[in-house]
């Protein structure tokens, strides 16, 4: 009324930003995350076809009991292949090993053939009582990172919250991590902003789209084309997985006497019924779909070939996208089941390590037993699992 400025109270005009088409992506993020999910969320539309997901106490791997079901790979691997991925992710996992939770992460991302992933670095002004900043390991493991992972770009988030004035945008000592509602604002701000840059520099990729000479031929339900003695190989299994593999797993438990609905989810509910299967059959109980689960529950002649998510066709090629990916060629991603010459060298491997183990091919128990001792002594993610961390540090 009196042409007068308010002290506590500053409009920040947002425009429509305009550049090549994006998208779309996925937004992974933990309880900083959700503050400002809805904030994010109308910042986007209309211009990012940007999907949000985030939670409270959300971790980036499951790589124990409390992130089990709250963590971010798990999200990713339930949800359609985005173009690019943002994370923001960190301040609930360890800042001494987040370098081995970071490569985990952008293994499996990458492996799904995405091509930039855009990771926020965190708040370094949380303090532990010996007055060192408690996330700045896991800063400097991200600005790390970008040398081994073209793929990655980093966002300065506590770079652009630095400085005295930026004090009032955190809760007070000891948090300094969550934000104050004129935080929320600056924090989603602040990342559609590096949005733009990002789409102006042309680092965000876009799907591309299918070309008018190409023709499309997705594989039929499993219902037409798999059925119980169906002899391609099979895929591994595990939660989050999705698709014709699921439903034929479903079934096949449910014709075993365990009932579970053939929805094509592998979620908690399959994978107990997966568990009991395995328990009654004495095999070992994982919760994994992996080959010896496979043959106990349909049995068949040995797997020959691959069967394809989708083929491609174009005028001069043919592209087939297999149901599961390596890490590398020389560095694939093994699981209790896996069997053939790279498991061989695996076992190999650990018994120059010293774990007497027999170099017979077969991933199993105890192997799988040997693999999580040497990733625990080593300070890696001990998931069983041979991911690029695990096999640089064993030599390969």
């Amino acid at each position: 009324a009196f042409a007068l400025r308010s002290r506590y109270l500053n409009f920040t005009l947002v425009r429509s930003s305009t550049g090549p088409a994006v998208g779309p992506g996925l937004f992974l993020g933990d309880s900083v995350g959700a503050s400002v999910s809805g904030t994010l969320a109308q910042l986007t539309s209309g211009i990012y076809p940007l999907t949000i997901n985030a939670k409270s106490s959300r971790c980036t791997l499951p790589y124990n009991t409390y992130c089990a079901t709250n963590n971010a790979l798990d999200i990713f691997r339930g949800a359609p292949t985005p173009a690019y991925v943002v994370m923001e992710s960190g301040y609930n996992d360890d800042p001494t090993t987040f370098h081995t939770t970071l490569d985990t992460a952008m293994a499996a991302i990458t492996a799904r053939g995405v091509t930039r992933v855009v990771w926020v670095n965190l708040s370094t002004r949380r303090l532990n009582a010996s007055g060192q900043s408690v996330y700045a390991p896991t800063d400097a493991a991200l600005a790390a990172a970008k040398a081994r992972w073209p793929q990655l770009v980093v966002l300065d988030w506590n770079g652009a919250s630095a400085g005295d004035e930026a004090t009032s945008w955190f809760l007070p000592a000891p948090d300094l991590v969550h934000l104050t509602g004129t935080g929320q604002a600056r924090f989603a701000l602040f990342l559609r902003s590096q949005l733009d840059a990002l789409r102006a520099s042309g680092l965000l990729p876009a799907m591309a789209p299918t070309p008018a000479t190409t023709t499309t031929t997705t594989r039929p339900a499993p219902s037409t084309t798999l059925s119980p003695t169906t002899t391609l190989a099979r895929p591994v299994l595990r939660r989050g997985a999705r698709g014709p593999w699921v439903v034929l797993l479903q079934q096949a438990v449910s014709r075993a006497g365990i009932p579970v609905r053939a929805d094509g989810r592998f979620g908690p509910y399959t994978r107990g019924r997966v568990m009991r299967f395995q328990r009654l059959h004495h095999l070992s109980v994982t919760g994994v779909v992996d080959a010896r689960t496979w043959a106990a529950l349909v049995p068949a002649p040995p797997p020959t070939t691959t069967v394809p998510h989708v083929t491609t066709t174009t005028t001069s090629t043919t592209t087939t996208v297999a149901p599961t990916t390596t890490v590398a060629p020389s560095r694939p991603l093994l699981v209790q089941g896996s069997s053939g010459s790279m498991v061989v060298v695996l076992q190999r491997a650990l018994i120059g390590a010293g774990y007497p183990i027999a170099a017979d091919g077969a991933f199993g128990p105890l192997t799988e037993a040997a693999l999580v001792q040497f990733q625990t002594g080593h300070s890696l993610v001990a998931t069983g699992m041979t991911d690029v961390p695990t096999w640089v540090a064993l030599g390969h």
